[in-house]
């Protein structure tokens, strides 16, 4: 075929075989990728009155996506001399296009990434009324896989899916049977198959299984077919030696149960088969027609998923519950036996386990992983279970200028020997003995650790807090070391206390005191001898003495006179004679804001009141006394009263008013001649206006007025007076 083409191309312009070349690359390019048909079936049902739903199922590799099923797939209807009778467009559902499950029902292999099987549904209903021999339906589509072993030319060669429905006068309104299920895509090299191919009859007619050949149909030149198509009967593909109609795949045949439709067969070649189930359909003993099923098998090599692993061995002190972290893959149930000796309780399925075993000893552990499957696998576990080792110590926290012992007391949950101690005593310094002792440079808490070893190299391990206390500062300071008789001397320590420290003063002088920082008078001058005693509140205790000079001066006296007690505000001064004893300074201070430093002194107030006058004494020693006494300035009451007034309206001089200074309380009354009252006011800035009672202009006259008040002094007075109207 090359040789011819290549002759014929001889003859061509070069830009013409140019173009022919690669429209010829293009056309094998296209073909590596497309998708090709891999199988399908078609099946009729009888509705009544010449009424048929016709059923067709393709399947196609859906690898590489194209080209997309026939829509609409076009039947051609034959009668039983084969002659055309119609062609039948049958129209694609949609819904229906699905990938089928790669998984072969072999929980134990991962399907392959590279095989897709894609399902298509063509359903119709059209009406054949009956003729004589019934009728032959038949579809075609090209091609096939070129990578397929057992046929000639795989990659040239189409299939024809076909099915005769038979004359209603011999079988009346027939159903065809219908395959139930489609066989896996993939089958394992070396690995049983075991399919149930069998098939439904909706008119329970009985049914015979048998392995077939497939037909031919269409080609690359026309791959989905003349239209109409050829005219029954059909070719059948041609096997390749070895491949036969019964040994579709080579090797160790096929079988299928002509009763039952199961299908067996161990294939032991890898490689793409076509296969034919064809399905007879007997009544009454008689064969009313063939169901041919074309399909194609990869057998490939397949890879068990399935890997168990677990710990070779499980060793745990003490801790008799054991986690068994397994890292098996592909596994899809456990059977975990514990080997615990005397009882059938100690299994799980789970896959990660948790167990408690009875106590210390030996276990041999078993896992089965899949059990049952052609994966099954088997891993063993030594668990090792020893005794506890509990490290324990006791000891008593020191003072920092004492040892530290340290006593063991550890022990184990079973029989076991403690063969190694390791002292960790938190500063650096370590120990093997048993019962060790050990001082500290410092105070401080520090994180003493015990490590146990036992004869089985289970260890135990201990942190305990040891206190090493400070030994005490007994220092303390005198805050001062003199003054004035009485002198308060405020003694302190000389670092922070704790409140748990007990302090024990002597002062020297008799007295003792056991507060922190104490306050102590002394009442004569003299050289003391300061004692302290510290005793921190873990028992430390430590003590010093001081001597000390503390002396206590005499204070002054402060006292001086007044000249009066009592002033007005028209004279508000007053004198202060000093009569203090051994004063050498002088401090006044008058209680308005004003002070003197001289000894005798006076002082004028500006204001009325109580005033507190202070007198602060001071010595050559800073020794002082103070006098307090209070003087009083008395506010002078004054008024003036208008003793004419006209209110004529012009404004000037219209109403009679009362002046007044230094009065808390105020009451004006106005009388006429006979004694009767006209006017009233408590209020000072209210004067009264020559209006009578009635509101009526009073006429010119004298009248008399009453004044009530109350002085700065609380004391209650009253003036009287008379006031002339005038109009």
């Amino acid at each position: 075929m090359l040789k011819a083409l290549r002759i014929r191309f001889q003859w061509l312009h070069a830009s013409t075989f140019r173009a022919l070349v690669l429209s010829v690359m293009l056309l094998v390019s296209w073909d590596v990728r497309a998708t090709h048909i891999i199988g399908g079936e078609l099946y009729y049902e009888c509705l009544g009155n010449g009424d048929y739903r016709i059923v067709m199922n393709a399947y196609r590799d859906c690898y590489n996506g194209v080209p997309f099923f026939d829509d609409p797939a076009l039947i051609n209807v034959f009668d039983a001399n084969n002659n055309l009778v119609q062609t039948i467009s049958a129209p694609l559902d949609l819904s229906s296009v699905r990938n089928l499950d790669p998984n072969n029902n072999n929980p134990c292999i991962d399907p392959p990434a590279n095989v897709c099987v894609e399902e298509a549904r063509y359903e119709i209903i059209v009406n054949l009324p009956p003729i004589p021999g019934g009728y032959q339906l038949a579809y075609q589509r090209c091609c096939r896989n070129h990578t397929i072993n057992n046929i000639v030319d795989p990659g040239g060669t189409g299939t024809t899916y076909y099915i005769a429905i038979p004359d209603e006068a011999n079988v009346p309104c027939n159903a065809a049977p219908r395959f139930s299920g489609y066989p896996p895509i993939f089958i394992c090299k070396d690995e049983k198959l075991m399919f149930d191919h069998s098939a439904t009859d909706p008119d329970g007619d009985s049914l015979v299984y048998e392995l077939c050949v497939p037909y031919k149909g269409a080609s690359t030149n026309d791959p989905t077919g003349t239209n109409p198509i050829a005219s029954p009967p059909y070719t059948n593909v041609v096997y390749v030696n070895p491949y036969n109609q019964n040994d579709p795949l080579g090797g160790i045949p096929l079988n299928i149960d002509p009763v039952t439709g199961f299908l067996t067969g161990t294939p032991n070649r890898i490689g793409q088969y076509v296969v034919g189930i064809c399905v007879k359909e007997y009544r009454n003993g008689a064969l009313i027609g063939i169901n041919k099923r074309d399909f194609q098998f990869n057998v490939m090599q397949c890879e068990p998923i399935t890997s168990v692993s677990v710990p070779p061995a499980i060793t745990q002190c003490g801790d008799s519950t054991v986690v068994f972290n397994n890292t098996s893959k592909g596994v899809f149930t456990y059977s975990w036996d514990f080997g615990v000796p005397g009882t059938l309780a100690d299994t799980s399925n789970k896959d990660i386990p948790i167990f408690t075993f009875p106590g210390p000893g030996i276990y041999p552990v078993t896992l089965i992983v899949n059990k049952g499957l052609t994966c099954a696998d088997t891993a063993s576990s030594l668990v090792q279970i020893f005794p506890t080792a509990v490290a324990e110590f006791s000891f008593t926290n020191q003072c920092q200028s004492f040892a530290n012992t340290f006593a063991d007391s550890s022990f184990t949950i079973g029989k076991a020997a403690i063969l190694g101690w390791d002292w960790d005593f938190g500063d650096g310094f370590h120990s093997t003995l048993i019962n060790p002792t050990h001082t500290y440079a410092h105070p401080g808490s520090y994180g003493v650790t015990l490590n146990i070893t036992t004869e089985h190299g289970c260890m135990g391990k201990v942190t305990k807090e040891v206190h090493v206390y400070p030994d005490p500062d007994p220092n303390f300071t005198v805050l001062s070391e003199e003054g004035c008789v009485p002198t308060n001397m405020i003694f302190a320590p000389g670092h922070t206390t704790d409140p748990g420290d007990t302090f024990i003063w002597d002062f020297g002088d008799g007295e003792r005191d056991t507060t922190p920082t104490p306050y102590h008078v002394y009442t004569t001058a003299g050289t003391y001898t300061i004692g302290l005693k510290l005793i921190t509140r873990q028992g430390c205790m430590d003590s010093i003495q001081h001597n000390a000079m503390l002396t206590v001066f005499p204070i002054p006296t402060a006292l001086y006179s007044v000249d009066t007690y009592l002033q007005d505000i028209i004279n508000p001064e007053f004198k202060f004679t000093d009569k203090s004893l051994d004063a050498k300074f002088w401090s006044w201070d008058f209680g308005d804001g004003h002070r003197d430093s001289v000894q005798h002194t006076h002082h004028t107030y500006q204001d009325t009141g109580w005033f507190d006058v202070t007198l602060i004494v001071e010595d050559d020693h800073a020794c002082r006394d103070t006098l307090l006494d209070k003087v009083y300035v008395e506010p002078v009451v004054s008024f003036y009263v208008p003793n004419v007034f006209s209110p004529n309206g012009d404004g000037m001089n219209d109403v009679f008013k009362v002046y007044s200074t230094y009065i808390k309380e105020y009451r004006l009354l106005i009388f006429d001649r006979w004694g009767n009252q006209i006017f009233i006011t408590h209020n000072t800035e209210n004067g009264w206006n020559g209006m009578g009672r009635n509101g009526r202009p009073m006429p010119e006259d004298v009248y008399v007025y009453r004044i009530d008040y109350v002085d700065a002094f609380q004391r209650v007075k009253q003036r009287v007076g008379s006031v002339t109207l005038v109009r």
